[in-house]
């Protein structure tokens, strides 16, 4: 029994250690601006892949096209969502990051959180790319 109450009570000393994290992490006020914008560019990226998979009425999605070869990838439109899926991925590994590095420095939470916004608006690119090659007839 003795051993139950240390374990209980370690695992609550580390959950309210985590929590105090968390509110020191936000407190710092440029995380909150990159969390904002990269959730909501984030959010933006589920929504057009959403749509450009509804839009489509073929089987297979071209995912990529090369100005030299043409059609160089083409897959089930499901796989549209794996852009959005790598954007969120790294932006919650660099926000794990960024809370471990900022008692030391925090020039390196702004560069983490940077990128993972720079990643999220080029995915974005790369989506508006696939909505141009599988939908605006060029020629």
């Amino acid at each position: 029994m003795n051993f139950t109450h240390k374990f209980f009570g370690k695992f609550l000393f580390k959950k309210e250690a985590w929590g105090r994290g968390w509110a020191d992490y936000f407190a710092f006020r440029p995380a909150k601006v990159y969390w904002l914008a990269t959730l909501a560019v984030n959010l933006l990226l589920w929504v057009l892949a959403g749509l450009i998979k509804r839009g489509l009425k073929q089987d297979l999605a071209i995912l990529h096209y090369n100005i030299t070869f043409g059609i160089d990838y083409l897959a089930p439109p499901v796989q549209i969502y794996w852009l959005p899926l790598i954007g969120l991925l790294l932006f919650a590994i660099n926000a794990y990051l960024s809370m471990i590095f900022l008692k030391r420095d925090g020039w390196l939470v702004n560069l983490l959180l940077a990128s993972a916004l720079a990643v999220n608006v080029l995915v974005g690119l790369g989506l508006y790319s696939i909505y141009l090659v599988n939908f605006v007839k060029i020629f």
